[in-house]
């Protein structure tokens, strides 16, 4: 064989073995707890995730498959966990369901462990059909992305959304997103999707919103001197570091190797 391919093919194994490999990032859970609506209302339903690992999680894709023939979903909100994302869509302009995107800036990126909502499903309960009375809710297609594009999964759990002819009493536990703080008669998730106060029991769904009256104040413009810039190095980080180590230790092994065949050549 010849010794300066050896030599080559050595270096290029080098280089394989030293790239680190980077952990997907992943939950202990990603999912929906079953819920319960009139035929003609709708029903907001959170899906949450458990427990993140090997994050930050910067963006989050999911499809969602329902029985459109029972419900179907009207609009789709950010989670307590997305609450700063700027990138927010939905498709359910296909048979079978909808897909959901979201992302947002590194700042916002959800950190490890954590745990919460990440979307809100406003479903509007249609029941087409007497002989129908529910739908399943599957996930599928579940990626998560951290802030270098490295992509993992979660297992999903999936629920079911009963249709019921009365309304159903809430859970003042708070289980399943049905508290009621204010003791009105309406969910405090379905009170904060249109933008009433779930701590108030006069501010409520298709309630008049109070007349708001600006208070005037004079103000005094004060001028204030432009404060001092001062330009700082960004800091190396600890991966640039890693890798101008790898690349440097890589070179030396391969100059070693011709070094050694040159040597050899000329006995």
């Amino acid at each position: 064989m010849n010794i300066k391919t050896l030599a080559y093919g050595i270096g290029m194994c080098l280089v394989i073995a030293l790239i680190p490999v980077s952990a997907q990032p992943s939950a202990d859970g990603f999912g929906l707890v079953d819920a319960s609506g009139v035929q003609g209302t709708h029903v907001i339903v959170p899906v949450n995730i458990t427990t993140v690992k090997n994050g930050p999680v910067q963006a989050i894709v999911f499809n969602i498959a329902y029985d459109k023939r029972v419900i179907n979903v009207t609009n789709v909100l950010r989670g307590e966990l997305t609450l700063e994302w700027n990138v927010l869509g939905f498709n359910n302009d296909f048979e079978g369901g909808t897909r959901v995107s979201l992302a947002g800036p590194f700042a916002y990126a959800i950190s490890n462990g954590s745990s919460g909502s990440i979307a809100l499903l406003n479903f509007s309960v249609e029941r087409t059909s007497d002989s129908i009375n529910y739908s399943h809710m599957t996930l599928s297609d579940i990626e998560l992305s951290d802030p270098e594009g490295n992509f993992g999964t979660s297992a999903a759990r999936n629920g079911l959304l009963y249709v019921v002819t009365t309304t159903p009493p809430y859970n003042r536990s708070g289980a399943g997103g049905e508290t009621d703080a204010d003791g009105d008669g309406y969910r405090d998730i379905d009170e904060t999707f249109v933008g009433t106060d779930p701590n108030d029991q006069h501010s409520y769904p298709g309630s008049d919103a109070p007349a708001v009256t600006p208070a005037l104040t004079k103000q005094t413009i004060t001028a204030t001197p432009a404060p001092t810039v001062t330009i700082t190095p960004a800091p190396v980080s600890p991966k640039q570091t890693y890798k101008l180590l790898i690349i440097l230790i890589v070179a030396l092994v391969i100059i070693g190797i011709v070094g050694f065949y040159y040597y050899v050549k000329r006995k």
